[in-house]
């Protein structure tokens, strides 16, 4: 409050900064928007979302020396059955993103 006050433009500034890193270190608000509006279909059914269900969140920004538990927990994920379908559709894209077009889908 006082930040705000004193120095109305200082107080602004950091709220974007705050904003930006709630949006970066958060991938759940663009998730959202995105499940939230499918009538969008300019990704045409090119959303994958990659998200490690357990363990990621008690680790911060700052603790880079949790590096080997990061891996760890994002190679189990991706190791896990259920992933194998989507890795298939997300190399293919990769591989050839002409296919991501509405204009050339044939997989």
């Amino acid at each position: 409050m006082l930040l705000r006050n004193t120095s109305p433009k200082s107080s602004f500034q950091l709220a974007v900064a705050e904003y930006a890193v709630r949006c970066l270190t958060s991938c759940e608000m663009v998730h959202r928007e995105i499940a939230e509006h499918p009538e969008r279909d300019i990704l045409d059914g090119n959303y994958f979302r990659l998200n490690v269900p357990q363990g990621m969140g008690t680790i911060g920004l700052a603790e880079w020396d949790k590096l080997g538990n990061i891996i760890a927990l994002t190679n189990r994920y991706m190791e896990h059955g259920e992933m194998k379908e989507p890795k298939r559709q997300m190399a293919n894209l990769l591989r050839y993103p002409q296919r991501a077009s509405r204009s050339s889908h044939n997989f």
